[in-house]
């Protein structure tokens, strides 16, 4: 049994007219949003919505590999006791500083996480596929940003306190996705992430840790240092001392970081390729 559903989540889209003579609320269902209500109430109605026993979430700026259905069928197949299987998201090489930036800040990290992990607990949205009795009664929180950020993770983490199990990673199920703004600087959609992300902070208190100061918290607390340093000296030899060697540890990290990480990209590449 095949049906179609299109959620219209902006109210003055245009609907198109081969596609408007086809909804009969049978096979071709239109469900349009009286307002934009954002990701998260457009993919709760889609959830509502859906009668097959598997959801497969895939992104708008993706595309598919053309044997991705099979591949999930033939994995439900053969482990059907499963929750949900996910499979790699494939970005371009870097060609530019930004695109490269990405790269070294190893931000993609959980775009291709399958290739080093057999399971995890949440993943993004771009290629994920979950059964449909595992999700129950769990939906998008929608008190997350509008245009998406960590509500992914909250939905999937939730998914797994009920069900106990985790999403299983193929290897041969990719989707390939462009560089965002074609490759153009743009911090925005990571700030949106960051905002989730602190959300996530509050309502997961398990999954969180104590790290090391980052750059920032570094430079503040060597000021508290070595500002009455300076004034007892009567030099700026340590606030000079500081800067020096913050931009110093910083690069050796930033370059320990990307030599780490190459052959992880390279990998990563070559299955694009």
């Amino acid at each position: 049994q095949v049906r179609f559903t299109i959620i219209a989540d902006n109210p003055k889209v245009e609907i198109p007219l081969e596609v408007d003579r086809l909804v009969d609320n049978q096979k071709v269902f239109l469900i349009r949003h009286p307002v934009n209500k954002g990701v998260c109430e457009a993919r709760n109605a889609g959830i509502e919505h859906a009668i097959s026993d598997w959801i497969l979430f895939m992104d708008d700026d993706v595309v598919p590999a053309k044997d991705l259905l099979i591949k999930y069928t033939e994995a439900i197949k053969q482990h059907p006791d499963e929750i949900g299987f996910f499979g790699d998201t494939i970005f371009p090489k870097p060609f530019n500083m930004f695109t490269r930036g990405l790269e070294a800040s190893v931000i993609l990290t959980f775009f291709t996480i399958g290739q080093k992990m057999k399971s995890v607990k949440w993943i993004p949205t771009p290629n994920v596929i979950v059964k449909h009795s595992a999700i129950g009664d769990t939906r998008f929180d929608v008190n997350f940003d509008k245009f998406g950020a960590g509500e992914e993770i909250d939905f999937f983490l939730r998914v797994y306190k009920t069900t106990g199990k985790e999403l299983q990673a193929l290897h041969n199920a990719p989707v390939y996705h462009d560089w965002w703004h074609n490759g153009k600087r743009d911090y925005a959609r990571f700030y949106r992430w960051a905002g989730g992300f602190t959300i996530l902070i509050d309502k997961f208190p398990e999954y969180t840790f104590y790290s090391f100061p980052n750059l920032v918290e570094t430079f503040i607390l060597g000021l508290l240092v070595m500002i009455p340093a300076s004034i007892y000296l009567h030099s700026f030899i340590p606030l000079i001392s500081l800067i020096v060697g913050l931009v110093v540890g910083e690069c050796s990290a930033e370059a320990l970081n990307m030599v780490a990480h190459k052959g992880i990209a390279k990998s990563v590449y070559a299955v694009g390729s």
